[in-house]
């Protein structure tokens, strides 16, 4: 989870962005720090839900007291209701003790309800009921226990924000998304790449306990013109790798994922996002082949179609001009 240090300041520090769509996002989780409306976060797989949650809790005025988080898309349908509400001994027949459930150790901060469309149509009507009321009692049980937690719920499928989905009933779909916020995907934010990436190559250097290395000039134009489908969490995988294959002074290319970058649909699909030129394309194209093949020119040569002579030169020249051999 991020570091918790309240207010705005705080949080652009951990959500820093140059994107206007995710510019946006920030000034709404910004008016959110010190309000206890239930937020709806959706957007793509991998685009930080969970980090946005993480955030608006530890920037807010609950971060002094507890983030759960239910993975409603791991937990079986029928352990779903104790591991929400917990339970009293005796409840059932492996119930030796009582337990509160994540409702209880939310108390004063944040529940956050990870993938709310993977919720049994029977448990949403409880966990509706709960809402409504701001009281519960754990299974077995006759206490009536305050809720007292702001709850963040996220969605992949962005089309449940909006009245008439099937994944969520309506009355608890209103309930949750007082406020919805949509993320970008990282697609439609390419100016925050550079500072994504630096920040996770930081952290996945200290993580690893590997030398910090800043990104080259050629990595970092890999990188932006990548259109990223699986989002943040790809990026942050793909530095990950990076930072633990990289032997040199800076992150080179040849450190990235070569399945990622250089699989000939995803490098034609970087080119046009690039903006490459025909030699430019054949030049990053031929690099490709030469690290596939371990650097054989010979090999290399043949699958480019042309000559091993034709293939040195072309790499003589590409070191006149200054870019990697």
């Amino acid at each position: 989870m991020p570091a918790r240090s309240s207010g705005p300041a705080a949080l652009r520090r951990l959500l820093p962005t140059r994107s206007p769509a995710f510019r946006a996002v920030e000034r709404t989780l910004e008016k959110l720090l010190d309000v206890d409306v239930n937020v709806l976060v959706t957007g793509e797989s991998g685009s930080g839900k969970d980090y946005v949650a993480e955030s608006l809790h530890s920037c807010g005025n609950r971060a002094a007291r507890p983030f759960v988080r239910i993975d409603c898309a791991s937990i079986p349908p029928d352990l779903f209701e104790s591991e929400l509400f917990g339970f009293e001994r005796g409840t059932f027949t492996d119930a030796t003790s009582s337990r509160a459930g994540k409702l209880e150790a939310a108390r004063g901060g944040t529940l956050y309800l990870d993938e709310i469309t993977s919720i049994a149509p029977a448990l949403q009507a409880k966990l509706l009921r709960v809402i409504e009321q701001r009281l519960f009692t754990r299974l077995g049980g006759s206490r009536p226990i305050k809720l007292d937690a702001r709850i963040v719920a996220s969605a992949t499928d962005t089309k449940v924000a909006r009245a008439g989905s099937h994944a969520v009933r309506n009355d608890l779909l209103y309930r949750l998304s007082v406020v919805t916020i949509e993320l970008p995907p990282l697609r439609d934010r390419a100016e925050d790449i550079p500072a994504l990436a630096r920040r996770f190559a930081r952290e996945s250097a200290a993580r690893h306990r590997r030398p910090r290395r800043a990104l080259s000039a050629e990595a970092l134009e890999l990188l932006c013109a990548y259109p990223w489908p699986g989002n943040v969490r790809e990026l942050a995988l793909a530095i990950d790798r990076a930072v633990v294959v990289e032997d040199g002074e800076e992150i080179s290319p040849a450190a990235l994922p070569r399945e990622t970058f250089f699989r000939g649909e995803a490098l034609i699909q970087t080119a046009v996002r690039g903006e490459w030129t025909i030699a430019e394309l054949e030049r990053r194209y031929a690099l490709a082949v030469l690290e596939a093949g371990g650097g054989n020119v010979s090999r290399a040569a043949k699958i480019l179609g042309i000559s091993r002579k034709t293939l040195i030169e072309k790499r003589r020249r590409w070191a006149r001009e200054g870019r990697p051999k």
